[in-house]
């Protein structure tokens, strides 16, 4: 892949240096995308197990399943009147679809940046810069990829707070990968540090955005991605769920000096160092999430 950068200093006291670079980045696929997704990609082999249909009113017992054991969603009404689950929900058989298209692409990500640092009296540095990134051909859809629970092609929601039906009965879940969404990472980067005597340190103050589209969730229900449904995966784009907007971090060092006429008390008190680190941080985007409503029409409950 492409990369390239450079440093420049454009005056003789070499004080002041003008730094940046660009480079190209690839992002192939995972084992675990792969593992997840091909072995029951059409045309290889599936074992089928057919789930019988349990028809309304047949239960036995007070709590589900109701006097039998299914790897699968039974449906009906309890003798007392809760429903559970639904005929469409269920799935003739127990297997479910993963795979990719046939001409799935890496994700690409171009990293940029440009940046000044400044030299003044008593080796005291400043620096400010801008760091960048642009992903795309972002992979969506696919098991053991950047999507979630509800990346289902064969899960729809008929209404807001209702249970999700599969409009393909024959088959579970239904994850298929593919190319299409893109993200962005812009941070501003101010830094001061100095090297004076026995002391040393750095402070850094970094303000940064990181957006995305279908941008994660998680919840006690599960991680969902945020967006309409699979079908319209741009729908949403804002803060990734890593995103940070303000932080600062101090780092120093102090090194313990000769202080002592005694030979043997300077061999235990000095060459020591003593160092610190300290970061604070604004938080990560903070998300509402109320289960058993589908507010967002789209099986995340978020």
């Amino acid at each position: 892949m492409p990369r390239g950068g450079f440093a420049y200093t454009p005056f003789n006291n070499k004080f002041t240096l003008i730094h940046g670079g660009i480079g190209l980045y690839e992002n192939a696929l995972t084992p675990f995308q792969i593992a997840g997704n091909l072995p029951t990609q059409p045309p290889n082999r599936i074992s089928l197990f057919e789930n019988g249909v349990v028809p309304y009113g047949d239960f036995t017992t007070t709590g589900p399943p109701y006097g039998y054991t299914y790897s699968f969603p039974a449906y009906g009404i309890a003798p007392w009147g809760n429903v559970y689950s639904n005929p469409q929900q269920s799935a003739v058989y127990s297997s479910n679809l993963n795979g990719f298209v046939p001409n799935v692409k890496p994700e690409k990500i171009v990293n940029y940046s440009l940046g000044i640092e400044q030299q003044f009296a008593a080796n005291i540095v400043f620096g400010i810069s801008y760091v960048g990134s642009h992903g795309y051909d972002l992979i969506y859809g696919s098991t053991g990829g950047n999507s979630g629970g509800n990346a289902d092609y064969n899960l729809q929601t008929a209404a807001p707070n209702t249970t999700p039906v599969r409009p393909t009965s024959n088959w579970g879940s239904i994850n298929y990968g593919r190319n299409g969404l893109s993200s962005s990472f812009n941070q501003l980067v101010v830094t001061f540090r100095q090297n004076y005597k026995s002391l040393s340190y750095q402070a850094n103050y970094n303000w940064s955005r990181a957006l995305q589209y279908a941008p994660l969730v998680t919840a006690d229900t599960g991680t969902y991605s945020i967006w309409n449904s699979i079908n319209d995966p741009k729908s949403f784009y804002g803060p990734s769920a890593f995103d940070v907007p303000n932080s600062f971090s101090l780092a120093g060092a102090y090194k313990v000096q000769k202080t002592f006429e005694n030979k043997f008390e300077n061999l235990a008190a000095s060459g020591w160092r003593i160092s610190t680190i300290i970061i604070a941080q604004s938080g990560t985007p903070f998300t509402v999430v109320h289960p058993g409503v589908d507010y967002q029409y789209n099986g995340s409950y978020t």
